[in-house]
Parts: C-alpha cells; structure tokens; sequence
C-alpha cells in the first residue's frame, strides 16, 4: 500500500489528454428549461422498453416515460445493452405534446463472433479479428464523423510487461519509467510509463502498428455507437476506473473483466490505462506540436473518462503511470 500510495503521488499530471399508449406505466420527469420560456411534452415509448433516454444529451432515465422538455427543438437518443443505438430529432410546441415511438433493432447474432488467434507478431499476442465496416466516432459539438474501415486485427489486451520485457531485451531500447516500481512492474499488468514513441517502437518491432482512432472505436463498441464497450450503461464492476468498487488501487492485470468486453471480445478498453492510438492528422493531433491521441480512461479516472467517445491529448514524449498501449495490424 505504502509503495502504491508513493508511487501514485509521483506519477506526471494525466494525459489533456416513441406513441406512447396511456395505460403504459411511465415515468415522468422534468428536464430543465435552458431559460423561463414554454415548455412542452415528450411521450417517449420503446420496444423493448427498459432502454436509456437521453434529451439534448443529458440522462433521463429510461422508457417509457414522460418528459416536459423545453419548446423547440429536442434531440433523442435511445440505447440498450444488446440493441443498436437510436436517435431522433423533434421540435416540441409550446403546451404541446409530442408522441415518439421506437422499435430497437437487436445487434446482429455475427456482431459480437470473431476469429482470436494466438501467435500473431513477434510477441505471439492474442489477437482478435475485427470486421470492416462503419465506424463513427463523435467529432464535437453532436457531431459525427463516419470511417469506412478494412479487416484488421487488434490485440485482444494492452501490452503486458512481460512482452515489453522481451522487447527491451532484444533491441535495447530504455526501459520505462516506473519500471522498478513493484506498484507497476508485475509481468501481467500492462505496461505504463510509455510515450507515444515507445509505443510506436515496440509495434514496429512485433511487426504490427498503433492502431487508428476509427479502428480503435470499432473494437471498442462494434458499428453502434454504444457508451462503454459492454452498452449503454455504466458498471463499476465491468473495468478498472476510479474508486474501490471494482477491487483495485491501480492497474490491474490484462483480462480481468470479462463482463466489460466489447462487443468483439476484446478487454479492457475503458478503464485500466490510457491508450497510445497512432498518428492521424486532425484538430486534435498535430506534428508540429507533437500531439497525439489517446482513448480508454485509467484505473485512476471516472467513468466520463472511460467512454467510448472520450479522448486525452498528451505529447509524444509524455509517459505516465496511466498510460499504456495496444497494436493492431492489418487483415491478411
């Protein structure tokens, strides 16, 4: 305890890095009005009911239920675990009252089967074979961006030190910070203390690469935009993230969740440490500044940080004891 309290206190700053029938039971909330002006209904209904609503992105518990929303226009969004998500546009009339109904599409049976071979690159990691596809990834402000993206493969968990080990010893390159800490430096936790530089190293060297933001969201939560890796709703026990709830003081070995799987079978991708992705050109990354990208939240953030659309900014020379990494590679 004593050693993860020390080593903690030393670790760098975290990365900058819907027609709804009346003899329905329904819950009624009251969304707060942005300003004292007219306020309107919502009839919100599902099938199946029981799922997450949203309004103007802010939680309001689950359907079917009835919302007195501000006048104009509202923006809807459904999701539950096991379905795809869903997301409506309406304009609420001042003292009106507005019906929305939505049938969820249940994810399809092949969603979550994948092909997992062993062996694949120099460090014989377990990996998992993503399908190609749509990804979508927020870009800000409500907005979405869509990728189309080839088969590729991802390690089904982060980089462990044992495979780091194998690395240094075969290429000499510097060891980690934190390294010699017993806090940090068990073989089957995952690696931390690399920049973005290491990460790129150690993938050149297994004959794999970093994998892409698009690729990243993919493994993590399939083509429908689910919150968190295992759906829409939060569970302390399905990663390692801030708090006592989910057993650890810090990393914890790859693997150790499996109800926080993604949709694929791939581990730990909210929570745990932060994730080195390879460079894109964007807003958010940029060469002349030496930014790069990283997803997944750490066993040291909450569980805002640990979801699919969240991202940390850090330079390519920061290393932290959040920070660790995952290779992909592409399909044969």
């Amino acid at each position: 305890m004593r050693i993860l309290v020390r080593s903690i206190l030393t670790c760098m700053t975290a990365i900058l890095f819907l027609c709804l029938d009346f003899s329905t039971p329904a819950s009624v909330f009251t969304l707060e009005a942005r300003s004292s002006g007219p306020t309107g209904f919502l009839k919100v209904n599902t099938e199946p009911e029981g799922a997450s609503l949203e309004v103007d992105s802010g939680e309001k518990g689950m359907s079917p239920a009835i919302l007195e929303v501000p006048a104009g226009p509202r923006k809807i969004k459904l999701s539950k675990d096991g379905y795809r998500f869903e997301s409506k546009e309406v304009v609420v009339p001042a003292e009106g009252i507005v019906r929305v109904q939505v049938k969820l599409s249940p994810l399809s049976s092949s969603s979550p089967a994948s092909t997992v071979r062993e062996g694949r690159g120099k460090d014989q990691a377990e990996m998992v074979l993503i399908p190609g596809g749509e990804s979508v990834r927020e870009a800000g402000e409500g907005r979405f961006k869509k990728v189309v993206l080839k088969p590729f493969w991802i390690d089904k968990v982060e980089v462990t030190n044992a495979q780091y080990a194998r690395f240094m010893q075969e290429t000499n390159h510097p060891k980690p910070a934190y390294w010699d800490d017993p806090a940090f430096n068990q073989p089957q936790l995952p690696v931390v203390g690399v920049s973005w530089a290491d990460a790129s190293a150690y993938a050149r060297w297994a004959g794999k690469r970093l994998p892409s933001e698009g690729e990243w969201v993919m493994a993590a939560g399939g083509e429908d935009r689910r919150t968190f890796p295992w759906g829409s709703s939060w569970g302390a026990d399905r990663c390692n993230s801030t708090g006592s709830q989910d057993g650890f003081e810090g990393p914890a070995p790859v693997g150790k969740f499996p109800l926080g799987a993604s949709p694929y079978g791939v581990m730990d991708m909210a929570g745990n440490v932060w994730e080195w992705l390879a460079y894109e050109p964007s807003p958010d990354a940029s060469p002349d500044s030496g930014t790069r990208i990283g997803k997944g939240g750490s066993w040291a953030n909450s569980q805002e940080q640990a979801r699919i659309s969240s991202k940390a900014k850090g330079n390519v020379t920061l290393s932290d004891c959040i920070i660790g990494f995952r290779c992909a590679m592409d399909a044969d």
